[in-house]
């Protein structure tokens, strides 16, 4: 292989696989596009992102994410991975998978944590769900009666029947 050869190649494969900030996001289409700014000043239109099966997302402007050009044509590139540092929860285990918006605010006030020893904390506002092997337990929570079945007394959950 010549230099010259080389050095495309070389220019190729730099240009497979990049950083991005996140510009705007149509959610309209059956897979998501993308504006973002590829390299400093390069805005790029329509770039698909594909995000997990059985998840999805509208991340905010500003993100970041990895772009790949598809077949080494910068003509076609595709998203994946934003995330956004400016809301990602920080301080989990090893293990543990959490769901959030921005308005986690990172104090844990909004989100859905599953954490370590089967556990399941569910957040919002003041009001937390969790549940372990041990049981449900609820807090700062009102029950508002919608059916017979559920009533809040003085803070204690019951069980009525009619």
């Amino acid at each position: 292989m010549s230099d010259s050869m080389i050095a495309r190649v070389a220019g190729k494969l730099r240009l497979a696989i990049g950083r991005a900030i996140l510009g705007a996001t149509n959610d309209a289409p059956k897979l998501q596009e993308l504006q973002i700014e590829a390299r400093e000043g390069e805005v790029r239109d329509k770039v698909e992102h594909f995000q997990h099966y059985g998840y999805t997302s509208v991340p905010f402007p500003g993100c970041e994410g990895v772009v790949f050009a598809v077949g080494g044509s910068t003509d076609h590139l595709v998203g994946h991975g934003f995330d956004d540092r400016r809301y990602r929860p920080k301080g989990l285990e090893a293990g543990e998978v959490c769901a959030y918006t921005d308005e986690d605010g990172g104090e844990g006030l909004h989100r859905i944590h599953f954490k370590r020893g089967r556990v399941i904390e569910l957040r919002a506002g003041p009001s937390t769900i969790v549940m372990s092997p041990e049981g449900i337990f609820l807090t700062g929570v009102i029950i508002n009666r919608t059916a017979d079945a559920i009533t809040d007394t003085a803070g204690a959950i019951n069980l009525n029947q009619g």
